[in-house]
């Protein structure tokens, strides 16, 4: 025996072999991740179903599904990539199997891929092939820290500040409860309407919400815990690694690759927006989820334009992923059209082969005409052509108009030096080879499309939030470049390294801590101001509601205000949602926050989410409001018969109103100042 053959050299060497695929740092970030759930009050079993879920249903079925379309590559890559195309696959399963009324068998598809991955011996090689390249234990490492760093920042600002209540966040940034009514809406119909308000359509980029509901069905657990708690941290690992794959793509190498997971997890843009996707991510599951089918759509299409796809199979990937883009982030097909536009220009006045720009440039035109059509009915969601409109709301909200909009511009600019510097270097030093340029495109393009569009709340900041994932990759690549391209790049070199550590240098430091205090010190704190309560006899009656009524049972109510912590200006806010997420139902008129009529009424008026205006439908409102001041036999028959309403569900009623509606209908539940009535037939 020799000593290369000893077994503790073999194992030893088993060992750096699977921390340099990335097996043992990700695995101990797991094991971070799910001690961070549970210190934020999350059940340890609803962890270890979720967990369970995403490796069965998610992450095996799309790696088998990768490495059949578009081949093998590295284990870290391709597993990566392979959960993202798990979650395209997971989507139209799920809206499928929601259009035929039985939502929980979409599992029969990712079952059945799997299957056909372990099964048809032409798969499982695939499937079973190690793959050639590795990240390495220096990038393996850092994206590991760099996973739990960012968790442990997301944790402590969001967790800490919404705590679970029997399982249920009863105080709450007013978003989390739209989140869940959506999330509602998604797992108990096909095809959604506006839960909160019924009558309206519902134009918005909704299929996260269908991957939240799918969720729930599979793993078992209740849609408010996998609302505020199990979705966000496996999203954002994912958009961090596929930062990391992005950058090695182009051109980064060994732990300098590992520096785009530094980036897309800890770094801090100021004032406007952040390039970063883990910041966002709690407070905006459309923006993480994005971010992942973005990641992997952007690796696919660099290895499309660089010509390793072999016949029609990886092009049908790249088709997946851009349908499941369509309704993701309305942010996300912009960008790929314009990089992609870019690039086909280039390649015609070159007389390059314009072939694989011009096959996706069409599938990415198609895939955005069907959702304007389809899915945003074409409205822009409040988007309007309004240059600097996010540096006029910077300054407004930080200075008060105290700085001019030339200087903060240039202080925007100079905080994303990282990504706009690294687009540049890695397209000057490729001289303009296709993948690349796109790339850098796509990164440049979401930051002047942040500062030439603009809307009521202004959500142009998420292109800059959606080309995050891109701008960590180029700026690490840049990085390893411009050090190798010769001394002359070294000045190149200095001042990237001086953009990236100013952007995470604050949070870096501060890592340790945050990592300690999420795993073993976490801790509460007060609800903030700004965030939305609600009583638990309320929640007690919603669940009541939620187990006795049927799904698509309609209910009516008479608040039509959110609730608040603290009141938020003297006028009503209109965004009240949180009724259509704890019951899980829909409801006649709750709120009317965030309805195309309403976005229109707060772009006319340069205001925000809280300015609604008037519901478009004044009938079927007082219709509503008449039963729950002056209650009357003709007034509760309208509101059944002609409305369907089979629930009233009222907060606060008047002891007259509550006498009248008691011979009216039929009190089913009480608790404290609330009741639950059903109307009788």
């Amino acid at each position: 025996m020799t000593e290369s053959t000893l077994p503790g050299r073999r194992l030893d060497g088993r060992l750096r072999g699977l921390a340099g695929n990335g097996l043992v740092p990700a695995a101990i970030a797991a094991v971070l991740l799910g001690v961070m759930l549970v210190r934020a009050q999350t059940p340890p079993v609803d962890v270890l179903r979720y967990a369970g879920y995403l490796a069965v249903l998610v992450v095996a079925p799309g790696f088998v599904a990768w490495r059949w379309l578009v081949g093998v590559g590295a284990l870290g890559e391709d597993l990566a990539t392979g959960t993202a195309a798990g979650l395209a696959v997971e989507l139209f399963a799920y809206q499928g199997a929601a259009a035929l009324g039985h939502p929980g068998w979409y599992v029969v598809v990712p079952l059945a891929l799997l299957g056909c991955g372990i099964a048809v011996p032409s798969l499982r090689r695939g499937v079973f092939r190690r793959g050639s390249a590795r990240f390495g234990p220096g990038a393996s490492w850092l994206t590991a820290a760099s996973v739990v760093a960012g968790s442990a920042f997301l944790s402590l600002r969001s967790f800490a500040n919404s705590p679970l209540v029997d399982g249920y966040p009863r105080g709450t940034y007013v978003d989390i409860s739209f989140q869940l009514s959506l999330a509602a809406e998604a797992k108990h119909h096909f095809p959604m309407t506006t839960p909160y308000a019924a009558s309206l359509p519902l134009h918005y980029q909704y299929f996260v919400y269908e991957h939240l509901a799918a969720a729930s069905w599979a793993a078992g657990v209740d849609l408010p815990v996998v609302v505020t708690r199990l979705f966000v941290f496996p999203l954002v690992a994912l958009g961090v690694v596929l930062a990391v794959v992005l950058a090695r793509r182009l051109g980064a190498l060994g732990w300098l690759a590992g520096t785009a997971a530094v980036l897309a997890a800890l770094s801090r843009s100021w004032p406007a927006s952040s390039w970063n996707v883990v910041d966002i991510a709690y407070l905006s599951p459309t923006q993480a989820y994005a971010t992942a089918l973005f990641g992997a759509l952007a690796v696919a299409l660099v290895d499309g334009l660089r010509g390793r796809f072999s016949g029609v199979r990886p092009w049908a990937l790249v088709a997946l992923l851009l349908a499941a883009s369509t309704a993701s982030k309305g942010t996300v097909l912009p960008l790929v059209m314009g990089g992609l536009a870019v690039v086909l220009v280039i390649a015609l006045v070159r007389r390059a082969n314009r072939m694989p720009a011009l096959v996706a440039l069409l599938l990415a035109v198609v895939a955005w005409a069907v959702a304007y059509v389809a899915v945003f009915a074409g409205t822009s969601l409040g988007l309007t052509v309004s240059p600097l409109h996010l540096i006029r709301g910077a300054n407004v909200e930080l200075f008060g108009h105290g700085i001019g909009l030339v200087p903060l511009l240039l202080v925007v600019l100079l905080s994303w030096a990282a990504p706009l510097l690294g687009a540049l270097v890695l397209v000057w030093l490729d001289r303009l080879e296709p993948a690349t340029t796109l790339v850098a495109a796509m990164a440049v393009g979401g930051a002047v499309a942040a500062l030439l569009f603009g809307q009521a709340s202004h959500s142009e900041s998420y292109f800059v939030r959606t080309a995050a994932v891109l701008g960590a990759a180029v700026a690490a690549a840049a990085l390893q470049r411009s050090w190798r391209a010769g001394r002359w790049w070294r000045a190149a070199t200095a001042v990237l390294a001086i953009a990236v550590v100013a952007t995470v240098g604050v949070r870096a430091v501060s890592a340790p801590a945050a990592v300690w205090t999420g795993t073993v010190a976490f801790r509460t704190q007060p609800t903030p101001a700004r965030y939305t309560g609600v009583s638990a006899d309320e929640v007690n009656a919603a669940r009541w509601l939620r187990g006795h009524a049927g799904v698509d049972d309609l209910v009516a109510t008479n608040q039509h205000c959110r609730p608040l912590v603290a009141a938020v200006g003297a006028t009503c806010d209109r965004r009240a949602f949180w009724l259509a997420g704890a019951s899980e139902r829909r409801v006649l008129v709750e709120g009317w926050g965030y309805t195309d009529a309403a976005r229109a009424y707060a772009a006319a008026r340069g205001g925000n989410g809280r300015l609604s205006g008037s519901f478009p439908d004044q009938r079927l409102l007082d219709a509503n409001d008449t039963v729950f001041r002056r209650p009357t036999a003709t007034a509760v028959a309208a509101l059944r018969d002609r409305y369907h309403v089979r629930w009233l569900f009222g907060i606060g009623l008047a002891p007259r109103v509550r006498v009248h509606l008691d011979q009216l209908a039929t009190a089913r539940f009480r608790s404290g100042d609330v009741v639950v009535y059903e109307l009788n037939r």
